[in-house]
């Protein structure tokens, strides 16, 4: 497909899905009420959630950090940091997640060098989060087991800690090169195999530190459990009608599939993806709009100094378009 085409088909689709999700929002939502819930939002729950929003960038970074020294790489946590809150700011505005990511992998690069260990770990990176944010949807489902059924609610809770070993073993099979070799064969076209292959020889470079795959599996379940704590709190900021086990499992669940909603379009899917998992848990939906739009607004005003980061430093909008679409 033609660069020009492929952009058209790309801007269709997001006219499409936001067209869609418009309708859909003004057909179900009262938007009175969204209103009137964030006006019960007092001051020092908005201090409280900046913080935790801000606590966020530094664990992304500190995260990220890990794996780059572990291939030797000479980044610093201030210039992780640095390319995280220029990223977290610039794809608030972006059509999608990669855009972010396209951004920080430019800005390491252009400041430390070493390009290919910077991809191999952001590859690295978004394979590790998708296993933590399986295990974290899947602790959502089991709380929503355990309210269903009171008399198994230990047995289901246990079941979250035996979750995060079975990952943990998960991830040491993965360096089994036999074994990913014999899967890599079997996929249904030759393109697929190769891109395959590609993505296994970045994530191949930890064969031999399996042990900071490991942590830094951890480090994705303290980040996430963290961005699902804070949209806890919007709820109860707002003062959502639903008890917390159930607001606990929405927001699990749905931060799950909202990351692969903002793959496929950006934010506005994303946050009504949190809208229809929270009605189909009971959430009334006025509600569940109202936090997750006090969520977004939070990250949006955390992530305000790499506004100011982007602004001082040499790169351009034009840079930031060619690395995304090098990252593409």
């Amino acid at each position: 497909m033609q660069p020009t085409r492929k952009t058209m088909v790309r801007l269709l689709w997001r006219v499409l899905v936001i067209t869609a999700v418009g309708l859909a929002a003004w057909r179900y939502i009262d938007w009175r009420e969204v209103g009137t819930r964030f006006t019960t939002v007092r001051p020092e729950w908005l201090l409280v959630l900046l913080l935790l929003a801000t606590l966020d960038r530094f664990i992304m970074a500190a995260k990220w950090l890990q794996l780059l020294r572990a291939l030797g790489h000479g980044a610093t946590l201030r210039s992780t940091l640095s390319a995280y809150y220029q990223a977290t700011f610039m794809q608030r505005f972006l059509p999608s997640a990669l855009g972010g990511d396209a951004l920080r992998t430019f800005i390491i690069m252009r400041r430390h060098g070493q390009g290919s260990a910077v991809v191999a770990t952001l590859v690295v990176e978004k394979l590790v989060a998708m296993l933590a944010s399986l295990v974290i949807a899947a602790a959502g489902v089991l709380l929503v087991l355990a309210q269903a059924r009171d008399s198994e609610l230990v047995l289901v809770l246990a079941a979250i800690p035996v979750l995060v070993l079975l990952s943990i073993a998960g991830i040491r099979l993965t360096l089994n090169r036999t074994l990913a070799d014999w899967l890599m064969a079997r996929a249904p076209s030759p393109r697929l195999t190769q891109a395959l292959a590609r993505v296994y020889a970045s994530y191949r470079a930890f064969a031999a530190t399996p042990r900071v795959l490991l942590a830094n599996f951890l480090y994705c379940l303290v980040e996430q459990g963290l961005q699902v704590l804070l949209l806890l709190l919007c709820a109860i900021a707002i003062s959502v009608e639903a008890p917390v086990a159930t607001l606990v499992a929405a927001i699990a669940i749905s931060q799950s599939l909202r990351k692969f909603a903002i793959l496929l379009e950006g934010w506005v899917l994303g946050e009504f993806t949190n809208v229809v998992v929270c009605s189909l848990l009971g959430i009334a939906k006025a509600q569940a709009l109202a936090f997750s739009l006090l969520g977004h607004a939070v990250n949006i005003v955390a992530s305000l100094p790499g506004l100011l980061l982007f602004v001082a430093s040499t790169a351009t909008l034009k840079d930031l378009r060619d690395a995304r679409a090098a990252a593409a």
